[in-house]
């Protein structure tokens, strides 16, 4: 089983609110995303790292997209 973890950005944009919603494919592509402030950036690594610490499970084939070494990659 694949899965995509995510991050939803939420700005201010006048009176109400702008959402991006950004894949979280790797840390390296966290860090190399110059649209986001540091604070973002230090968030979403969390977020990785909190994630990708749930969910993977290699013993049964479980692991976000884009991690090298899953069956079938």
């Amino acid at each position: 089983m694949r899965y995509l973890p995510v991050w939803v950005e939420k700005k201010p944009a006048g009176e109400t609110f702008r959402f991006r919603v950004l894949p979280l494919l790797s840390a390296a592509a966290v860090v190399a995303d110059s649209s986001l402030s540091r604070s973002e950036r230090s968030r979403m690594l969390q977020a990785w790292t909190d994630t990708t610490a749930l969910k993977r499970n290699p013993a049964l084939d479980i692991r976000p997209l884009g991690v090298h070494g899953a069956k079938g990659q």
